[in-house]
């Protein structure tokens, strides 16, 4: 059966690799046979591989004849659109630049002045989120204990699966000892060997049973400690519930929603993060470690992956050398 899975293609193809189909089954079919075991036999793949490449050169000729003129084409579209767009491109991106430097402008006076508000109601609050506050970190306080905790038994199971790699390695050294004995017919070392094995399981039996008890302590721990943290921010909820009656006159920018246009689109506006680098560098280049402009880069962008560190840095991890900017970014919809 060929192994050559049938697609449809267009009949003109189909015509072309009608002459090839039959011939490309027997090459399969005989290569099957074939084995390089000696002067002859090598003489004859060889005559095997030359009329293989011979008809691949053929085929891809055919093949390439049919393909160009269609490359061509799409080529000659592309480029064809491709001044129109990218000035389209290279002009909403100017002008939502534009935009968003207004909208961030406008937002920050807004947050100054929700700022000043917040702060005006502040005094009265004070005590009851003084109480949330003690309470928080109190809380904080019994989960970073908890935290510790974990990793500390972190560190203890990893100490444990130290030993029990050290255990089962001098098990199997006391085997191979034991085995080596009976085959040298030495009774005592082989009592010897034995009494090395069955000691050293019963002290990872204990190993063991001991991990487990450090474990379930250690649980039982961290519950008693969130349980504690849970009832604290009980205890900080109600006091923010008291705080929340008295409440600023927040301001928010309506502009910034969803909006429909005169022409019927749906537009609107997302947080837009990005990074730079401080220097002024082009996110796009090609950097080595050795760049003195990239001095506190952590290695591990190198040869620098600028879009593992702008991901990175847009989602928060300070890496040295790098900027996270918050702007904002126009959307829209078609009609």
């Amino acid at each position: 059966m060929n192994s050559v899975e049938q697609q449809a293609v267009n009949p003109d193809v189909e015509t072309d690799l009608e002459p090839y189909r039959q011939e490309v089954a027997l090459l399969e079919e005989r290569a099957k046979t074939l084995a390089v075991t000696d002067d002859l036999s090598e003489a004859v793949a060889l005559e095997f591989i030359a009329g293989a490449k011979r008809l691949y050169s053929e085929m891809e000729d055919r093949r390439d004849a049919r393909v160009r003129p269609l490359n061509t084409e799409v080529k000659q579209i592309n480029d064809a659109y491709r001044p129109y767009t990218s000035i389209l491109d290279r002009l909403w991106r100017a002008t939502d630049q534009a935009r968003s430097l207004y909208v961030t402008k406008k937002q920050q006076a807004i947050e100054a002045a929700n700022r000043k508000a917040i702060a005006d109601a502040a005094e009265l609050r004070r005590q009851e989120e003084a109480k949330a506050d003690a309470a928080r970190q109190e809380a904080e306080r019994l989960r970073l204990d908890a935290e510790r905790l974990v990793e500390e038994e972190n560190n203890r199971l990893l100490q444990v699966e130290m030993d029990r790699l050290a255990a089962e390695q001098n098990i199997k050294d006391e085997e191979e000892a034991l085995a080596r004995a009976k085959r040298e017919g030495d009774a005592r070392a082989a009592r010897e060997a034995q009494e090395a094995i069955d000691q050293a399981n019963l002290e990872e039996e204990e190993r063991l049973r001991k991990a487990e008890l450090d474990r379930l302590a250690a649980i039982e721990e961290q519950n008693k400690l969130e349980k504690k943290a849970i009832k604290l921010d009980a205890k900080a909820d109600i006091a923010e519930s008291h705080a929340t009656m008295i409440a600023p006159t927040i301001q928010v920018d309506e502009s910034a929603g969803s909006r429909t246009l005169l022409d019927g689109s749906q537009v609107g506006t997302r947080k837009a993060v990005d990074w730079l680098f401080e220097n002024g560098m082009p996110k796009d280049g090609d950097y080595y470690a050795d760049d003195p402009r990239l001095l506190g880069i952590p290695a591990r962008y190198f040869i620098l992956d600028t879009a593992k560190l702008g991901k990175d840095v847009k989602n928060g991890v300070p890496v040295p050398g790098t900027i996270r900017t918050v702007g904002s970014a126009t959307t829209a919809r078609r009609k």
